[in-house]
């Protein structure tokens, strides 16, 4: 075996290690999901308003964890335009008067470290006129 070979050898092995010792460490947590009452929102809308809400600032991850029913609008988008915060839109269907929600799960990475693990899910409720 060439001294080259040598060479490669240990740095495979060394980094078939690392990788293995590494993934290991980074198991999922289970992630526990908290309805905080005090993050229930009420929004009264205009027919064919549209409503935003931020979901969180910074490197953070938020999906829509119950779809609202009557609308035309119902997205989260991060991008460049956002400034890649998650913002909310809503919009409710043309000319659609009465009730709606949604509810938003925002993921543990968006969270302050001081509660780890924990989503948390606002509930938006939307009265539509």
């Amino acid at each position: 075996m060439t001294p080259k070979t040598k060479i490669a050898q240990i740095l495979l092995t060394a980094t078939l290690l690392f990788t293995f010792s590494c993934s290991d460490s980074i198991t999922e947590t289970p992630v526990s999901i908290v309805q905080i009452a005090d993050s229930d929102l009420t929004v009264e809308l205009s027919k064919n308003e549209i409503c935003t809400y931020l979901c969180t600032g910074g490197e953070d991850g938020a999906i829509i964890k119950t779809q609202a029913k009557h609308s035309e609008i119902s997205e989260i988008t991060r991008n460049s335009e956002t400034n890649y915060s998650a913002i909310y839109s809503y919009k409710a269907k043309v000319n659609y008067v009465g009730y709606d929600f949604v509810e938003i799960e925002i993921l543990p990475d968006a969270i302050p470290i001081d509660e780890p693990n924990i989503a948390k899910i606002v509930k938006i409720e939307f009265y539509i006129k």
